[in-house]
């Protein structure tokens, strides 16, 4: 029994800091000009970075080669080493190589930015309704009481809605729904 969604998070494009593209667009005409030269990391083959990137690839019309890893913290490792050209992934992992200055973010896939980034644009600026978000929620066993779903959702609400909440969810750079 479906209770109550909680947070979404969306993914962050990243790229190795000596790429020349600054901007989706310039990556865009980069990735255009050099079909299946570059290549793009992710956590694993069917995950969605993986997916994020191959719905990139289609609405940009560009040709990259996906690099699968077994996770995201080796991926990270060959981004960092230059050995990866761009990564896909959850926000929280990008957002802190972002900000420590080893990466450049180049866009968010959510519909808007971000609020944890709000300097890196939404993909969708660039490929209009351009959408991957990953999402948690609460669900119960099968037949649960409606009353009973009622009151954990309440109680679920009111639990997103707390400062403290709201701040661990900012800081892993989910949205609580």
């Amino acid at each position: 029994t479906a209770v109550s969604m909680m947070w979404s998070v969306c993914n962050m494009l990243m790229v190795r800091l000596e790429l020349p593209a600054k901007t989706v667009p310039e990556l865009i005409a980069l990735l255009k000009a050099s079909p299946g030269k570059y290549t793009f990391a992710s956590s694993g083959a069917g995950t969605t970075p993986h997916i994020t990137g191959e719905l990139f690839k289609q609405r940009a019309g560009v040709n990259m080669l996906h690099v699968p890893y077994k996770g995201s913290s080796p991926a990270y490792q060959d981004v960092l080493a230059n050995q990866i050209d761009m990564m896909f992934d959850n926000i929280p992992g990008p957002l802190g190589l972002m900000r420590g200055g080893k990466v450049r973010a180049l866009a968010v896939t959510s519909l808007q930015r971000h609020p944890s980034a709000p300097e890196v644009p939404a993909m969708a600026e660039f490929l209009p309704d351009f959408e991957i978000t990953s999402w948690g929620g609460i669900c119960g066993p099968a037949g649960l009481p409606p009353a009973m779903v009622e009151k954990c959702a309440a109680l679920t609400k009111q639990a997103l809605d707390s400062a403290p909440v709201k701040a661990a969810f900012e800081q892993q750079g989910a949205v609580a729904m």
